[in-house]
């Protein structure tokens, strides 16, 4: 038995058999799409795959992935296009915020509920996802900072890989930024935005390069950070006393290379899986006409070398009886209703 308690003690979910049998008959006929912007993301892919799991032991629901393979304009089409064809449910995970009016008026109009799970705001939809970007970046620039109070008298310079096209990712690299600087006499030198592996690689090259004394190198997410700790691989800087690299997210790869002993030392990690699980029950709570706040957010946990195993141990099965306690922790849920460019809401 899973018992998860979702919106402080307002509404508690039991998944018995029973219940899930009870549950599984009231949406057996009912569909539920969700939009990704590309396939092959392996944060997305892993979250559907969770998203597949719930609504098999909840709902019942039909649950099928449309991929927009990198078309923002093909996404919005393709909620349109779901909701058309009879979900009576879209989830969202997008990579822009820009687009998106028209496409959820149009779906909304035909009855279909939206949940929108990408990290910032989209206006008109029945439940934004948010995520606690500025804290999280915060306590990834403050685990660096400690670092260097332990390591170098708390003096080094600083690099950062941001995203400046995103409200929530300018948060998130924002708070890196102000967790470093707040914690320790550390100098931000370099800042440099990156979007994916490769381009963290590049921007890292290029700071080290010009930096080559530089002690710490912040990336906004893990897959920017690990384009990073190959440039640093690559330019020799492999010593974890010598170097510092962080990110966030949570990534596999990431862990494995804070369980390695690389300069990589640090993430944080939203736990996902709890999201998606929540996720579905919220979506499925609004398909039997319940009322669910229209904002939550998942806050996560900080990732590093002490904290790896225990981390590994309660994200392995989000399902599990022992993961039940720790949904309270790791998301939040608020009554404020978000529009497009609204920050993640404060506690």
């Amino acid at each position: 038995m899973l018992k998860l308690t979702l919106r402080g003690a307002a509404t508690s979910i039991a998944l018995c058999a029973a219940g899930m049998q009870a549950s599984a008959q009231d949406l057996a006929d009912m569909r539920i799409g969700y939009s990704i912007p590309a396939s092959g993301l392996e944060v997305i892919d892993n979250f559907a795959d969770t998203l597949e799991k719930t609504a098999a032991r909840s709902g019942g629901s039909d649950f099928v992935v449309v991929s927009a393979e990198g078309d923002p304009l093909k996404q919005t089409t393709d909620v349109e296009g779901l909701a058309t064809q009879g979900a009576d449910a879209v989830i969202i995970t997008a990579a822009s915020d820009v687009g998106w009016d028209l496409a959820i008026q149009n779906a909304k109009a035909q009855g279909t509920v939206v949940v929108n799970h990408s990290g910032f705001a989209i206006s008109g939809v029945d439940q934004n996802v948010m995520l606690d970007f500025y804290d999280s970046g915060y306590e990834v620039g403050a685990a660096a900072a400690r670092w260097l109070n332990e390591t170098h008298g708390g003096e080094g310079l600083v690099g950062i890989l941001a995203q400046s096209g995103d409200s929530g990712l300018v948060e998130r690299s924002q708070g890196m930024r102000d967790g470093i600087l707040e914690n320790s006499d550390a100098e931000v030198v370099a800042e440099v935005d990156a979007y994916d592996r490769l381009e963290g690689a590049e921007g890292a090259a290029n700071i080290l390069a010009a930096n080559p004394d530089i002690r710490v190198l912040l990336a906004f997410n893990d897959d920017v950070g690990l384009g990073v700790l190959q440039a640093a691989t690559e330019a020799g800087r492999t010593d974890p006393s010598e170097l510092f690299i962080g990110g966030t997210d949570g990534l596999p790869d990431a862990l494995d290379a804070i369980e390695g002993g690389t300069p990589y030392q640090v993430t944080w990690g939203y736990m996902f899986g709890f999201s998606a699980i929540l996720t579905m029950q919220d979506t499925e709570a609004l398909l039997r006409g319940e009322d669910v706040p229209p904002t939550r957010v998942q806050q996560g946990r900080l990732v590093t070398a002490d904290t790896l195993a225990q981390y590994r141990e309660i994200t392995a099965d989000p399902f599990s009886e022992a993961a039940g306690p720790i949904f309270d922790e790791v998301s939040r849920y608020s009554d404020t209703v978000l529009v497009k460019g609204d920050a993640t809401p404060a506690e």
